[in-house]
């Protein structure tokens, strides 16, 4: 099957990087970047009703509200004969069609206008405030290190599992503790720097054999949650930021803030700083991990996914056990495909291509190739040419566009079945100690029938077995998608294979799991 006729699941509105949340209409407004651009907000000015506003080809800005049951969504009479109980596909049926918007003037009810759906306009908070690092130079700046707190505080501002917050350990008050709301507990985990390095260690799929570290906590923690790793049966998903006390000038009467916990921490790990890093936007994640990654191969045989000129993958070399940068210089012959080995220095502890990239301290893949990548630099180097060693001459070696694993995301796809029995992941009514060897990861998990011929789903998390429910809803029969907050409206899904990946592209913690993969009979 072709990859472009492969379906991804419909996420909801939350998960929609065009979503602006809560927004008064002139703010939405100034957010619009030009002529046939939109985006989604819920409007302030209109008890919080979802709306669309767009910029049309003249520059006029217009807003259109979603209509919903509470079951379907629709703009007219039409979209809601075909059934859209999630927004995202209102939206794509209408930009892929290139189907217009029909909008009357607010003077002139005669007077209408025809507006397409363009160009979505991402959100510039859109997972910052989960993701992104922020510009502290130690931890006591870190937004969400709440200095010490008591059990009771910490009950109450972890509501949602996911939640977390740095403060201090309890007795010696010196070694940073994570504290994160999980299936209703609250759970403490220490954060122990590396003893060799003095940094922490990335999370990695477990059978990477390079270890990659980052200089910081916000780092660590960040990277952890980019990935979606489960640490101790736990996973990160939103940072509770510290709320700073207002302090009372009582000589002017004016407040001000005073931002910085009072506490005293042992001093954070320092590495030498990198003038060529990730510049504080994102953690980098393990080399495992990254999309570009394509596993344990022979790079003679991924040649073929390199295109264009410029793009490039990497993968483990599976006679070496090298880890592999492939490259097309060029779109002229096979033979412009080079192969260059990404170097670790033993003694610097840190990855290189050329050797003047020491200077820079990658302590991990992702920085170096964000690096080459950014600043269009070549790379030099011996490079492998159809199983030929020499060194590149007169080529363009700069690294463009990377290609992706897709099957890294294989597991997404929506399955083209008459009904949930045909699921390649439906084992019918096996008996549970037989289903419970077929999962081995952490997040495992496969379709089952119970006793009562009931859909459930048995998954692994950490070292024990969990049972999740699947029935849809007992009065329309769908599947519930989850909200971020009361002010969104709700959406289901008719399928529960579409339901269940929805729920893994959105990392929703369902009875203390986060699903990851379907183990698959066929």
């Amino acid at each position: 099957m072709e990859v472009e006729k492969r379906r991804l699941p419909a996420l909801p509105l939350s998960a929609l990087p065009y979503f602006h949340g809560v927004q008064h209409g002139p703010v939405a407004r100034r957010t619009l970047l030009g002529p046939n651009t939109f985006l989604l907000f819920l409007d302030a000015d209109n008890k919080k009703k979802l709306a669309v506003m767009i910029m049309d080809a003249e520059q006029n800005v217009h807003t259109v509200y979603v209509n919903t049951d509470g079951i379907l969504f629709w703009f007219t009479d039409e979209d809601r004969s075909r059934g859209f109980t999630v927004v995202q596909q209102l939206v794509d049926y209408y930009v892929e069609n290139e189907k217009a918007l029909i909008v009357l003037s607010e003077h002139d009810q005669q007077a209408v206008t025809l507006v397409l759906l363009g160009h979505r306009v991402n959100s510039q908070h859109f997972l910052t405030r989960e993701l992104q690092l922020e510009p502290c130079l130690s931890l006591q700046d870190c937004s969400y290190m709440h200095g010490i707190i008591s059990n009771e505080k910490l009950s109450m501002l972890l509501e949602k599992d996911g939640d977390y917050l740095i403060s201090l350990e309890p007795k010696g008050r010196t070694i940073p503790c994570l504290y994160v709301r999980w299936n209703g507990e609250i759970e403490m985990i220490r954060c122990r720097v590396d003893a060799t390095r003095g940094m922490y260690v990335l999370p990695s799929r477990g059978n990477a054999v390079l270890k990659e570290y980052v200089s910081t906590l916000d780092e660590l923690i960040k990277s952890a949650a980019r990935c979606g790793a489960e640490v101790h049966g736990i996973m990160f998903k939103r940072p509770v930021k510290h709320e700073p006390k207002m302090v009372i000038n009582l000589m002017t009467g004016e407040t001000f803030e005073n931002v910085r916990p009072l506490f005293t921490a042992s001093q954070e790990a320092r590495v030498s700083a990198k003038p060529y890093s990730l510049l504080n936007l994102r953690s980098p994640l393990a080399f495992d991990h990254l999309p570009y990654y394509h596993g344990v191969n022979c790079p003679d045989m991924l040649y073929g996914l390199l295109k264009s000129k410029g793009d490039f993958l990497l993968c483990t070399n599976s006679i070496t056990g090298d880890l592999h940068l492939l490259l097309r210089s060029s779109v002229r012959s096979d033979i412009s495909v080079f192969s260059f080995v990404v170097q670790y220095h033993k003694i610097k502890e840190v990855f290189y291509l050329n050797s003047n990239d020491c200077e820079q301290w990658f302590t991990n893949v992702e920085e170096l190739i964000e690096y080459y990548v950014q600043y269009r630099l070549p790379v030099d180097g011996v490079g492998i040419v159809s199983g030929t060693s020499r060194k590149p001459i007169n080529e363009d070696l700069t690294l463009v566009n990377p290609v992706v694993c897709w099957d890294q995301v294989s597991h997404l796809y929506l399955e083209d079945v008459n009904s949930d029995h045909d699921l390649s992941y439906f084992y019918g009514a096996i008996p549970l100690e037989n289903a419970q060897t077929l999962l081995t990861y952490s997040g495992d998990f496969l379709l089952l029938y119970n006793d009562n011929e009931k859909l459930f789903v048995l998954a692994l998390w950490g070292d024990r077995f969990v049972q999740i429910d699947m029935e849809p809803s007992p009065g329309d029969g769908l599947y519930k998608l989850p909200t971020a907050n009361e002010s969104e409206p709700k959406e289901s899904l008719a399928s529960v294979d579409e339901y269940l990946k929805a729920l893994i592209t959105t990392k929703t913690v369902v009875n203390g799991v986060v699903l990851h993969r379907p183990v698959r009979w066929k």
